[in-house]
C-alpha cells in the first residue's frame, strides 16, 4: 500500500499528477498469461490513468504473491489500486478479508453498505485505521440494479419517524454517516449522480461507461468525480489512443 495520506488524499494526488481522474477497470475476461497482460497493460497506460480497479475473478486466480508484484508495479507508476470485491459479510469476516487485501497492498475496498449502518462504520474504522479506503456501493450500473437498488424499504429515524425511500437513499445515509472515502454510482443512471452529487459526502467514483451505454460527458457534467472506464480501453484496437480520445474529452467539456 502506498504510505503516507489517506485514500482520498492519495487518489487526489495521483489524478492531479497524472491529470486524469480515469480508473482503469483492468477486469480482462481471459488471458492464459495473466500476469503477463497485467503488466504489459499497466505499463502501456500508467500516464493516462489515476487508479486502476480489480475485480474478484482478477484478484483470486493470481494469488496473494502475484498479486502483491503486480500492486507493487501499479505503485512504482504512481497509481492507486482498488480491490472490487463488493465487501459484504458479517464484521468478523470482512474484518479478515480487509487484512488480507491490506497485507497484498491494495489502496482502497469497494463493500456494499447494504450490511447494515453499524457495521459499514466499523468496516471503515478498520479500514482508515489500516491506512485503506472504503468505497460504497450507492447503485450498480447494470440493467438489474433498479430491481434491488430502487426497490422501497424503511428507514426509521427519530427525526422523521418511519418512512419509505428507495434502498439507494438508504445505503447513502449509512455511507455518510460511516465517512467513506468514495460513493460508486453508475453512470447508466444519471439522475441518481445528479441527485447524489447535489449534497455529497464524498467523490463520486462512476463505472458503466462506454460499454454499458453510460456517457463519460454526461456524467461529468452531473457531478462524477472518477471514471472508472474498462473494456471500451482494453478491448480497443488502440488502448492507448482510446484512453487518450477520453482524456481530451473530458478536459474539453
Amino acid at each position: 500500500m502506498s504510505s503516507g495520506e489517506n485514500f482520498s488524499s492519495r487518489i487526489w494526488t495521483s489524478s492531479k499528477k497524472k491529470q486524469s481522474n480515469i480508473i482503469l477497470a483492468l477486469d480482462p475476461v481471459q488471458e492464459n498469461d495473466l500476469s503477463k497482460y497485467l503488466n504489459e497493460i499497466v505499463s502501456l497506460l500508467e500516464s493516462g490513468i489515476c487508479a486502476i480497479k480489480f475485480n474478484l475473478h482478477v484478484i483470486v486466480p493470481l494469488g496473494q504473491d502475484e498479486m502483491t508484484k503486480i500492486i507493487q508495479m501499479c505503485h512504482s507508476y504512481g497509481i492507486q489500486v482498488i480491490a472490487d470485491i463488493k465487501l459484504n459479510d458479517i464484521p468478523s469476516t470482512n474484518e479478515i478479508a480487509l487484512k488480507c487485501l491490506v497485507e497484498e497492498g491494495f489502496d482502497a475496498i469497494i463493500a456494499n453498505p447494504i450490511i447494515g449502518r453499524l457495521e459499514t462504520i466499523e468496516l471503515v474504522k478498520k479500514a482508515h485505521s489500516l491506512g485503506t479506503g472504503i468505497l460504497a456501493i450507492i447503485y450498480m450500473s447494470h440493467p438489474g440494479a433498479s430491481q434491488t437498488y430502487g426497490i422501497q424499504v424503511y428507514d426509521k429515524s427519530e427525526k422523521n419517524g418511519i418512512r419509505r425511500v428507495p434502498l439507494y437513499r438508504l445505503l447513502l445515509k449509512y455511507a455518510k454517516e460511516a465517512k467513506v472515502d468514495g460513493l460508486v454510482v453508475g453512470a447508466t443512471k444519471p439522475h441518481i449522480i445528479n441527485e447524489i452529487a447535489s449534497g455529497k459526502p464524498a467523490p463520486i467514483f462512476s463505472p458503466g461507461l462506454g460499454h454499458q451505454g453510460g456517457s463519460i460527458l454526461q456524467a461529468s457534467k452531473y457531478g462524477v468525480d472518477y471514471f472508472i472506464i474498462g473494456r471500451s480501453i482494453i478491448q480497443s484496437a488502440e488502448p492507448l489512443k482510446t484512453l487518450g480520445l477520453l482524456q481530451d474529452s473530458l478536459r474539453k467539456r
